[in-house]
């Protein structure tokens, strides 16, 4: 079982890819909107790897605002990945800080939500969350 944990994990996210496809094309239409290129967006997708922060940002670029409170502004709407984070890493007490480090970094609303639906799933299991 331990060898297909990434595949089980991937598996669970089949949903969540089918529901951010039509989130991304929105997002390329405002970005275009906003008078972003098509590598500002990507770049943005890239660095920023939060929707309601990046759907924010557009808004706030396409009126013109200077880039601190845009900064400023995701930073707090990203806050809730470390609260998401936090809960999630009392299931993988014994991975190292760099594990942690890198499930963190990857996770999302959507994933996060999975995974606390049924935490047997994840309960040591960092494969099963980087495939999730």
């Amino acid at each position: 079982m331990d060898d297909h944990q990434f595949r089980d994990g991937a598996k669970a996210a089949l949903p969540i890819v089918l529901g951010y496809l039509p989130v991304g094309m929105a997002f390329g239409i405002l970005a275009q909107k906003a008078g972003l290129t098509a590598f500002e967006a990507g770049l943005m997708s890239l660095l920023v790897y939060a929707g309601a922060s990046q759907f924010i940002a557009v808004e706030m670029i396409s009126k013109g605002i200077i880039w601190f409170p845009i900064v400023l502004t995701t930073f707090f709407i990203n806050f809730r990945h470390l609260l998401m984070s936090s809960t999630l890493s009392l299931f993988f007490n014994k991975n190292s800080l760099r594990i942690l480090g890198l499930l963190s970094a990857q996770l999302t609303d959507e994933s996060f939500a999975v995974a606390m639906s049924d935490t047997s799933k994840i309960l040591n299991r960092p494969k099963y969350l980087f495939g999730l």
